[in-house]
């Protein structure tokens, strides 16, 4: 299976494994009273009828709103994201209204899970972390369990591995606290495939083990699936066969006994992989037709068509040039129908790659292009994305703090105006100091700006360097191509861009990359692209219809992973910090 469909998936089994983690929960007869009111109002959450709850919560007043509203969440969370969200930060307001700390904890939690389903993966964190550190939920170790493994798959979504990692060992101590065994081996199943994804093969094979002994106690056959394949994944990357094969088989045999076809299919993908992967292709062949036999184009066509895909590459590697163009061009387009754009790029390279062998140049360097251009769209859909959330993030930030000053006004009125008038004063001595250092600031840094211009001239010389006293027309042209894809195509706002990928783009390697770039403008490959990132940001720094942006937003918009490396970068290539720069040609 796609990672991406993979880790979805093990989102929607987390909220399924809610009903079993209740009932692992009530050890005694008064737990056992709270476990089974949650499991009912769970239950009858997906029971209800939305249009009878659309007219009950009008009429309801209270604890019973706030329940109704919950329910309805539960209820439109697929169907209707948004107003799944509206229902959400309504239960919020009232929970603090009525101060009912249980409730408040749960309408956080559920309002994370609505921002989830909109793909806003750092807010869903946000608001697991509110549930979480409420009065109510920092004292339930099941809650805090709950909450943690959620943040860690959102991070995990975010490619923030360090963050997943800490916040799956915060739920395997909350669940160990707990007492609960089952919901341990669930956390530590999920590291297991993080460090799977992290490349740190020795620690999964270990957590998997632990996770594995335990699963097979509770008899949890679904994760002990799991368990073996992800073991065979990471044992077959540390070259154990012995065990690669034994993990391998208790997997596919357990699979195969469920009847379970998705499960099958997956499998036998992920050992085709790893044949693929250590070059045993026509072994690999067999594995992935198996796999596209138990494939469901119908319930899973992204799955079936990457198999397919997967099936072309390795027939490529084997030769058979006819069968590997019309699988993979089949694949290309249904995932292209699909709008799994993510996979398309892995897919017009190594249509590049075929049309290459095939010896024709055009269609191999027009699927180059391609997938060039759908990553830049992808980091472009990326980056509004995280412009969006940011948008979100500051909205609703911006609403729970006039909701917190209504209700300080309405304690006490006399107190609250006594603080608006220090804050003011504040605000004005914070102002008056502000302006006079700038003013101060704006005085010294003229030079340094004189000095920056200069800079900037020197660089639009070096962006089109003559030629060499040594004529080498091969260096000029891939030169050339090089500041093609930089001027034109502006390469450089990909963040992930390494030279590696840049070689690949241009059919070239990265030490021919590397000497050109040197020999034509003197600098070393970071350099020049940081160098086209920064003239980038002094462009929108000087846009007067973009002065309103961040300057993480235009760290971002510029191709910087990071602020931080933005800030060092640009003062050491400017002799100005960008808000110093903004401010100077401002005024």
């Amino acid at each position: 299976m796609p990672e991406p469909d993979r880790l979805m998936k093990r989102c929607f089994i987390q909220e399924i494994d809610c009903i079993r983690m209740v009932f692992n929960y009530a050890t005694s007869t008064s737990k056992f009273v709270v476990a089974l009111i949650i499991l009912i109002f769970n239950f009858t959450a997906f029971c209800a009828d939305n249009d009878s709850l659309a007219l009950l919560i009008p009429e309801s007043k209270n604890d019973q709103r706030i329940e109704l509203l919950h329910k309805s969440i539960v209820k439109q969370l697929v169907k209707n994201p948004n107003l799944a969200l509206e229902y959400s930060m309504e239960s919020i307001d009232l929970s603090k209204q009525l101060q009912r700390d249980s409730l408040l904890a749960y309408s956080y939690y559920y309002a994370a899970l609505a921002y989830y389903f909109q793909d806003y993966w750092n807010l869903s964190a946000d608001y697991y972390t509110k549930a979480m550190e409420s009065n109510w939920g920092s004292t339930s170790n099941l809650f805090r369990a709950r909450c943690a493994n959620n943040i860690g798959i959102c991070f995990e979504y975010l490619g923030e591995y360090e963050k997943t990692a800490n916040y799956y060992f915060q739920s395997i101590a909350a669940s160990e606290q707990l007492g609960d065994e089952w919901l341990t081996a669930r956390t530590q199943l999920n590291l297991g495939m993080l460090y799977i994804r992290m490349k740190e093969y020795h620690k999964a094979v270990e957590i998997l083990g632990i996770s594995l002994s335990v699963l097979q106690k509770m008899q949890d056959e679904e994760n002990i699936i799991s368990a073996y394949q992800n073991l065979f994944i990471a044992e077959g990357n540390l070259q154990n066969s012995e065990r690669l094969n034994d993990y391998y088989k208790q997997a596919i045999d357990l699979a195969q006994a469920k009847n379970d076809s998705a499960k099958m299919s997956e499998i036998l993908n992920d050992f085709g992989t790893l044949l693929f992967d250590k070059g045993q292709f026509s072994e690999a062949d067999h594995y992935f037709e198996q796999a596209l036999q138990y494939a469901d184009s119908v319930n899973s066509p992204s799955a079936f068509y990457f198999t397919l895909y997967s099936i072309g590459k390795n027939a490529m590697y084997l030769g058979n040039l006819e069968k590997s163009e019309k699988l993979m061009s089949l694949a290309f387009n249904k995932l292209k129908s699909l709008k799994s754009n993510v996979w398309l790029t892995y897919i017009q390279l190594n249509l590049s790659r075929l049309y290459a062998r095939k010896g024709d140049f055009i269609l191999s360097d027009k699927f180059m292009k391609d997938a060039i251009a759908n990553e830049q769209e992808l980091f472009k859909n990326k980056r509004a994305k995280a412009i969006s959330e940011m948008q979100v993030k500051y909205e609703t930030g911006k609403k729970e703090q006039e909701l917190s000053m209504q209700k300080l006004q309405l304690k006490s009125q006399s107190r609250t105006l006594f603080f608006a008038l220090i804050i003011a004063l504040l605000f004005a001595s914070a102002f008056l100091i502000v302006f006079f250092f700038m003013r101060k600031i704006k005085s010294n840094n003229q030079q340094l700006f004189e000095r920056n211009r200069e800079l900037t001239a020197r660089w639009e010389k070096l962006k089109n360097p003559g030629t060499s006293e040594i004529e080498d027309t091969g260096s000029n042209t891939l030169y050339s191509h090089i500041s093609a894809l930089m001027n034109k195509d502006q390469l450089f706002k990909n963040p992930d861009l390494t030279i590696d990928f840049l070689s690949r783009s241009i059919n070239s390697n990265t030490k021919y990359v590397s000497r050109t770039i040197k020999e034509k403008t003197g600098l070393n490959f970071n350099s020049y692209i940081n160098t086209y990132r920064i003239e980038e940001a002094k462009k929108i720094l000087l846009d007067p219809v973009k002065k309103n942006w961040s300057l993480d937003a235009v760290a971002e918009s510029c191709g910087f992973n990071n602020p931080t490396t933005f800030y060092q970068t640009f003062k050491k290539n400017t002799g100005l910090t960008p808000a110093v720069y903004r401010n100077i040609t401002e005024n």
